[in-house]
């Protein structure tokens, strides 16, 4: 092998220059649906850990048995399983559905209740799920248990057991639960309805049960396990608690101490390390402890006041315990019960709370699965299982929703972050190995990335850079917060991300922070009090609606003004922690009946409060919580942003409590105090998360859907005549363009003059990706760096279609046969032709000073002589494909129009169609990728035009109906310039297809199998081609009918092999060997596309005198380079594989340059025009 050039180690210095990043909250799918959970069932959910994973850690371990509602004898119940790495992050089946409706079929059968028991071992758990069946009949007492366990990876069920129960006493057994000794191991209890004869099985007993007697003739009595062999039963008998102990073969009398409360229920009772507890409800539904030790029941202490309905609870890792009540109004409390000594007061946690479940094994952060009260439309309520967790390291709740990835779709709102990578030569970074970690004083989270979920924590997650070099992550705020994160890329310094950056940013109040500048019903004003008193809750599709925001603040200045104020301060610190710009402040408040009374005062220095509870993380995240929720009402919110501590009066039940800690600990505990302040003015959580979120206009975007799918079936009906025309063609025809070509290129260097590659805004080096260009368009916005408009892009990137007969025909052999050998003889001579002008533009391109110092006709005097030799050859290779390509045309439009069953991608097209307002619309090829650039298109149309533009409203003149022929610019319409802008747009965006067209040619040359993203890139690319020329055409028709053909024609040639690809990629692995043998012609093809349309033909008018404008001119040369250069791509397959990937990457740099540099002139060309 010869040694590496100079250039071939220059190239291979690629390294990491920077990171550009974006990030909006914006409305958003998850493609899978809620679990609704059966409330009626005396316990709805069982929770436990997976048997192989650390019980208690932010893990992939939380699981439950649900009880989902349905008619008849037969439960519904399913396995919810935390699942990371898959699209919703959770499992969920029916292990015993098939079982349930076998038994469901034995006359007088029926299914009574279900428990889960968890037995610690060395280092795994064993999980067994135990069904109670008993007789229809009142007066047959017959009972029969089956056990079912758990594989240790938790996923699998094993074959129902059934256990003998030979000789116990026979009674209709109406439940079966399961309590716990202090060590964690579980002792099981079968209990009649008003009857004696409790079974009792734990694990000194193996699998069998054994009868004890119950304390009393009344009440159902719950058990609390003093060991494997011994329990204590308490139940209610005339408003007195009575108990008894029990081991396996006697029963003790417990003495009952005198109970300051009339007595209801015994709710639950669990071991402690002098005995243990039961909680028990008194006459009023309030709920206390009642102790037992040394054989006498004695009276604990109040935990609630009233109103209980559910209660549960769970050891914690230090001895306590945590008690979670569920009460009348739906909201959840939480009781922490220490070790030692009494009880914390309780704090409420959560609303809208319907039932709670907790897992029985000992946490190291508090866990609970809570089911949420919501409704659907048509008011039918629905109760959805959602899991909340405290953190560890800051004490945050933060709440993850349960989707079943076969129940459909649900909308939610979504921070979205986009980080891409980027080398020296401004070329994205694809396949990069990156880590990412949470930073200091926020919350680990459950993240999307890839399509797949992840938790991120304080541990760096490995990531890898996708096919633009991006990093895409999607995060479900708790409220409004996400966490900020540390990213960390090998040769930059690590990279703070901040998903609610923007938020943030405007309600600091930031001057002429304009927030989501596409929504349907316009950008949001600057925040202050103005916006908030004015603010409308958002409806349907981000429209507002007539009911105020904020009704307090809509009602009183005297509101408005502190609110605002107090929620500016503290994003100005959340958004800058180490700034001393956010003032330190003081907000009282004084709940009324009426509206509140808050009063704003800026502080020096405030001292933290001396009456204060202990700075306790998991107190404070408690408290956060509520105050998050809105249960809980400040009476002072006191932030000293100078020391960077917070002090919280709050009034719960009727007592006020005080709590102060250091926010460095938990930043993102600001976002729960911002909410808090919102909640204090009437706003509900959710409709400020929709205020503030970006919506998107679907019935616009599919609007230019549509408009794209009928070009490219319009185009497709025109090239039959094209090919035809091509074959008339005489063969020096393309020789005598050479005149033409030197006309152009001789053309544009003069408009072009001295201007050198590094004076755009566009170059690489400047990273101006934040300041508008055109309107309210920003480089960004233009160069596919928005995370808002790339979001069906990223959905769709790794989702795939379902073949179907007749795909695999669409490339005709023998057409291919009798064009291969003639393709590889032109082509081969074409690149030994160009090699030295090849290798000298390889050369500039490996050193970004010198190609930023090029002046632009320098290189068009490269790119002028790369035409001309292919123009040599252009004849040859045309003719070779024309009985090809006019065999793929009709099999092509039926491969892109035929509907496709799509699995996942299907169920976000429908979903998609439905906020159109067209819910019947098929999913085909063609409407899939017109609607990949239709949203970005459509969105950057409003950032140019302004509040609610778009380029094709309902009764826009289609295009069909605008004139023919060329014309001089003074007389383009309206209706003429809005079709060239959009052509513009989209022409600008096809950057990234060029570019992932780059690396892809590399990976195929290695022999590696494209991604599903490659082949669609490639369609995408070629697709949008079809649409500008459409457009063009029909508005300017500037190009001579010959080259138009041959444009149109090798367009479609390598469309064909790309579909193929994308609809039957078995087909297309063979036929990349064949194209691989005929030396790849695609890259040939399209540089003849580049020379006979953007150059011979856009750019002629400049020349002819059609239009004095440079910048028109100079964006059609540079728009050409992109396919002109397409060559390059043979060489980097002729390569070894590290040159070849460099060469690659720098190509891909160019191609982003070029075609955003030539986009954005265009844009602003037709914009002002």
């Amino acid at each position: 092998m010869m040694a590496p050039s100079e250039t071939d180690r220059r190239l291979r210095s690629r390294t990491a220059d920077r990171v550009e990043v974006t990030q909006v909250l914006s409305q958003d799918v998850v493609l899978g649906g809620p679990v609704i959970v059966d409330t009626a069932r005396r316990k709805p959910v069982l929770a436990f850990h997976n048997p192989g994973e650390k019980a208690g850690s932010d893990s992939d371990g939380h699981q439950a048995l649900v009880f989902c509602p349905r008619e008849g004898r037969v439960p519904d119940i399913r396995h919810v399983a935390r699942a990371l790495g898959t699209p919703t992050g959770w499992r969920v089946t029916s292990p015993f559905e098939s079982w349930l409706q076998e038994q469901a079929k034995q006359p007088g059968w029926v299914f009574r209740d279900l428990t889960v028991t968890v037995t610690p071992g060395n280092g795994s758990r064993r999980v067994v799920a135990e069904f109670l069946f008993g007789s229809t009949d009142p007066q047959d007492l017959v009972s029969q248990v089956f056990t079912v366990e758990l594989s240790q990876d938790g996923t699998q069920w094993a074959e129902p057991v059934p256990l003998d129960t030979t000789g116990l006493p026979q009674r209709n057994y109406e439940t079966v639960d399961t309590t716990y000794t202090t060590q964690g191991d579980p002792v099981t209890y079968a209990v009649p309805k008003g009857a004696s004869g409790l079974w009792i099985r734990s694990k000194d007993q193996g699998d069998a049960y054994l009868p004890t007697s119950t304390p009393g003739p009344n009440g159902v009595p719950v058990a609390a396990a003093l060991s494997g062999s011994e329990v204590v039963l308490a139940s209610v008998d005339s408003g007195t608690v009575i108990a008894s102990r029990a081991t396996l073969s006697t029963t003790f009398s417990v003495q009952t101490d005198p109970l300051p409360f009339q007595a209801k229920q015994v709710v639950t009772g669990f071991a402690t390390g002098e005995g243990a507890t039961f909680l028990v409800s008194d006459s009023a539904d309030g709920l206390w402890t009642v102790l037992y030790e040394g054989d006498t029941l004695k009276p604990g202490q109040k935990l609630h006041d009233k109103g209980t309905v559910r209660v549960d609870s769970h050891p914690t890792a230090d001895g306590g315990r945590a008690v979670y009540v569920v009460d009348t109004d739906h909201v959840c409390w939480i009781h922490r019960l220490p070790a030692q000594g009494a009880a914390l007061p309780g704090i409420p946690l959560q609303k809208d709370v319907v039932a709670v479940a907790t897992p029985p094994s000992p946490l190291e952060t508090s866990t609970v699965f809570l089911v949420e009260a919501g409704t659907e439309p048509g008011d039918e309520t629905k109760n959805e299982l959602r899991l909340d967790v405290q953190d560890s390291a800051t004490g945050l709740w933060r709440r993850v929703h349960v989707h079943d990835p076969a129940a459909g779709v649900k909308e939610v709102k979504r921070y979205r972050l986009e980080a891409t990578l980027l080398d020296q030569f401004g070329a994205p970074m694809p396949g990069q190995h990156v880590t990412l970690a949470r930073a200091p004083g926020n919350t680990s989270g459950e993240v999307a990335f890839d399509g797949q979920v992840t938790d991120i924590t304080d541990q760096p997650t490995p990531l890898k850079t996708d096919l633009f070099g991006r990093i895409t992550l999607t995060f479900t705020p708790t409220g409004l917060s996400a966490p900020d994160l540390i990213l960390k890329v090998p040769g930059i310094d690590d990279i703070a991300l901040r998903p609610s950056r923007d938020t943030e940013d405007y309600l600091r109040g930031t001057k002429n922070k304009k927030l989501n500048l596409t929504n349907p019903a316009g950008p949001l004003p600057d925040f202050g009090s103005g916006a908030l008193a004015g603010a409308k809750v958002p409806g349907q599709a981000g429209h507002p609606t007539h009911d105020s925001l904020a009704p307090w603040a809509a009602k009183s200045k005297l509101v408005a003004v502190p609110a605002a104020k107090a929620i500016t301060a503290m994003a100005g610190y959340k958004a800058s922690p180490m700034s001393q710009d956010a003032p330190s402040f003081r907000l009282s408040v004084r709940q009324g009946t009426g509206a509140p009374e808050l009063v704003y005062e800026e502080l020096n220095a405030p001292e933290a409060p001396d009456d204060s509870w202990e700075d306790s993380p998991i107190a404070f995240g408690d408290l956060h919580a509520g105050l998050h929720s809105g249960i809980v009402t400040p009476v002072s919110i006191t932030f000293d942003t100078k020391n960077g501590i917070l002090a919280v009066i709050a009034r719960i039940g009727k007592e006020l409590k005080t709590f102060w800690t250091s926010v460095k600990k938990a930043i993102e505990a600001v976002w729960g105090f911002i909410g808090s302040v919102f909640n204090v003015i009437g706003s509900k959580l959710l409709n400020v998360v929709d205020w503030l979120a970006a919506w998107f206009d679907f019935p616009a975007i599919w609007r230019t859907k549509k408009v794209f799918e009928g070009s490219v079936l319009s185009m497709l009906d025109k090239a039959e005549a094209a090919v035809a025309e091509v074959g008339k063609l005489a063969d020096d025809f393309i020789k005598k363009e050479r005149d033409s070509v030197q006309r152009t290129f001789d053309g544009a260097r003069a408009k072009l003059g001295d201007t050198t590659v590094g004076s755009f805004d566009t170059w690489s080096g400047k990273g101006k990706q934040d300041v508008p260009v055109i309107g309210d368009a920003k480089l960004a916005d233009l160069g596919g760096g928005n995370a808002h408009l790339n979001w069906f892009q990223d959905k769709a990137a790794g989702m795939s279609v379902a073949s179907q007969a007749g795909d695999k025909e669409i490339v005709d052999d023998d057409a291919w046969n009798a064009c291969a050998p003639t393709l590889k003889q032109a082509g081969g001579e074409f690149v030994n032709g160009v090699s030295d002008l090849l290798e000298g533009f390889t050369k500039l391109a490996a050193n970004p000073q010198d190609l930023k110092a090029s002046t632009l006709a320098k290189l068009l005097e490269s790119f002028e002589q790369l035409a001309l030799a292919a123009l040599d050859f252009g004849d040859v290779l045309v003719h070779a494909m024309v009985d090809l390509v006019s065999k793929a045309v009709g099999k092509l439009k039926t491969a892109l129009t035929a509907e496709r069953d799509a699995g996942i991608l299907g169920k976000l097209w429908k979903w998609i169609a439905k906020q159109a307002g067209d819910p019947d619309a098929p999913l085909t090829v063609n409407g899939a990728v017109c609607l990949l650039g239709a949203l970005p298109v459509t969105l950057v149309y409003r950032l140019i035009k302004g509040k609610g533009a778009e380029p094709f409203p309902e009764k826009s003149t289609p295009l069909k109906a605008l004139r023919h022929g060329s014309a001089p610019r003074d007389t383009l319409t309206p209706t003429d310039k809005t079709w060239l802008l959009v052509a513009a747009i989209l022409q600008t965006m096809q950057f990234a297809f060029y570019a992932a067209g780059d690396l892809l040619a590399y990976e195929s040359a290695q022999g590696l199998d494209w991604p599903y993203l490659g082949p669609l890139v490639q369609v995408a690319n070629l697709l949008f081609t079809l649409v500008v020329f459409d457009i063009a055409t029909t508005v300017l028709k500037t190009t001579p009918a010959p080259g138009w053909a041959i444009a149109l024609v090798a367009t479609l040639f390598a469309l064909a092999f790309a579909v193929l690809a994308v609809v039957y990629r078995t087909a297309f692995k063979g036929w990349l060997s064949k194209l691989a043998d005929a030396g790849d012609p695609i890259p040939v093809l399209l540089m003849l596309k580049g020379c006979f349309w953007n150059l011979r033909g856009a750019v002629a008018r400049i020349v002819d005198g059609t239009t004095e404008d440079a910048d028109e001119g100079a964006a059609q040369v540079l728009l050409a380079i992109s396919p002109a250069t397409a060559l390059l791509n043979n060489r980097i397959m002729l390569k070894e594989p590290d040159s070849g990937f460099v060469i690659a990457t720098v190509k891909a740099g160019l191609d982003t340059f070029f075609t955003v540099l030539g986009g954005v002139l265009l844009c602003r060309h037709y914009d002002k025009h």
